[in-house]
């Protein structure tokens, strides 16, 4: 298997579902690090995102996941990722909170061992939520890195 990354860019509207990937049959995904960040004009705005487990598979655009090794043998990943959802996926779980002014960017690493991970289905994922903006939407970019 291996290391990857995927990316999106979208506006973080109230309940959009901006980043995520979705698990296959026999392959659970892993996400170890997140980052959200936005290179909009700055302003003093804020926005909530959760990233959380989803039950459902949501309507998106699939994003091609890079390999993180060049010299990785040239394989398709697993797992399905896609970016700005015309439909939310279902949220079983909140796993991870994060209120965040504009001009400011966000990581979160896990800890060895702490991943987020999907479970072996092809419904169950985690993705990136915008709750509502403050005092209104922009742009963000998203990415996050996997194995599986």
């Amino acid at each position: 298997m291996g290391n990857f990354a995927i990316s999106g860019t979208g506006l973080n509207t109230s309940g959009v579902a901006l980043l995520g990937i979705t698990g296959s049959a026999t392959i659970r995904g892993r996400v170890y690090d997140i980052i959200i960040g936005s290179r909009a004009t700055p302003a003093d705005q804020t926005c909530t995102y959760d990233v959380a487990r989803s039950t459902t598979v949501p309507t998106a655009t699939t994003v091609t996941p890079t390999p993180l090794d060049s010299l990785q043998p040239t394989h398709a990943a697993s797992v399905t990722a896609w970016q700005n959802a015309t439909t939310v996926p279902t949220k079983a779980a909140i796993l991870l909170s994060v209120s965040l002014n504009q001009r400011a960017t966000f990581r979160w690493v896990a800890a060895p061992g702490s991943e987020l991970q999907t479970t072996p289905t092809t419904a169950y994922g985690i993705y990136i939520y915008a709750l509502t903006p403050t005092p209104a939407a922009y742009i963000v970019e998203t990415t996050m890195l996997y194995t599986e």
